[in-house]
């Protein structure tokens, strides 16, 4: 009996403190030495939230990366072969010639030059396959030579030439004088007006031509100054019995020079050349110095 009534005092005596709240549960918790100092300050919560950094919490410092080294160029028959280079367009293989020339100048070793030079020979080699070919076609189509089949390169064709010239000159002058002049216009005090007077001396000598001066001190010589617009003296006019007239100089020109000019003028007065060939001679029609036998050329020509 002893031992249950002791089983039972004990239990009773468990629910009894655990049913009565005690003192220092009614009144609360006791305040902490961070509650009564008030609240903490800003960097020690900061130290104590962040502390899990650094190398015991396996972080890893960031790594440099290492300075990236200069890639060397590539050489140039890496890049391209020497057929590729052959055919190239050649806007950009001048492009890229002048890249290898600025490559060698900046930095002049013996890799950058070397393929420069390859550049440079390929260059060469199309320039003479060009000419080769130019000479080629021209010598097969001579029509489409230029005017050099008018105007030779060799001495005795230079002497027909000039011969052929003045022939063509003097006969169109001389035939030109029976019905048409000259008028000269002059001013008195002017020197080169007295200078243009004596030169036009020769001239009638040598073809016989009709030349009338005209003043433009006089009022005949104001009004014809102004039908013929004239500005300045001496001043030289073509005119026909038709009533045409054409300009020939305004200053002082030598008899040779008179005489090429009345050829070219007589022959665009009496319509016989077009503005287009005015200085073209009469053996140059239908060479290749004719500037619009291009038109009748390209059609019957053989290009094949």
């Amino acid at each position: 009996m002893s031992r249950r009534w002791l089983v039972l005092c004990f239990s009773l005596l468990l629910l009894a403190s655990g049913a009565t709240p005690s003192r220092s549960e009614e009144a609360g918790p006791e305040p902490s030495a961070h509650a009564l100092s008030g609240p903490a300050p800003r960097h020690e919560t900061d130290f104590y939230r962040g502390h899990r950094w650094g190398w015991y919490w396996y972080e890893r410092e960031p790594e440099t990366p290492e300075p990236k080294k200069p890639k060397k160029p590539r050489r140039l028959l890496e890049v391209y072969t020497v057929d590729q280079l052959w055919r190239m367009p050649p806007e950009r293989f001048r492009k890229l010639m002048n890249t290898y020339l600025e490559r060698a100048v900046g930095n002049p070793t013996e890799e950058n030059m070397l393929d420069y030079l390859i550049l440079q020979e390929i260059a060469r080699r199309k320039a003479f396959a060009f000419a080769s070919a130019f000479v080629y076609v021209t010598q097969k189509h001579p029509e489409l030579l230029g005017n050099k089949l008018t105007y030779p390169i060799t001495q005795p064709g230079r002497k027909a030439r000039v011969g052929m010239i003045r022939s063509e000159i003097s006969s169109k002058v001389l035939a030109a004088r029976s019905h048409c002049g000259l008028i000269l216009f002059t001013r008195s005090g002017c020197p080169w007006c007295e200078a243009q007077r004596s030169i036009l001396r020769h001239f009638v000598q040598r073809y016989g031509w009709p030349v009338k001066e005209v003043s433009l001190d006089t009022p005949e010589g104001e009004r014809a100054a102004v039908r013929f617009s004239i500005d300045f003296v001496p001043a030289i006019i073509l005119v026909s019995r038709s009533g045409d007239w054409v300009p020939v100089s305004a200053g002082v020109v030598s008899v040779s020079e008179l005489e090429q000019r009345l050829y070219w003028a007589i022959k665009i007065m009496e319509g016989q050349q077009r503005p287009e060939q005015f200085l073209l001679y009469d053996f140059e029609k239908g060479t290749p110095a004719d500037p619009l036998s291009i038109l009748t050329t390209l059609k019957g020509g053989n290009w094949k």
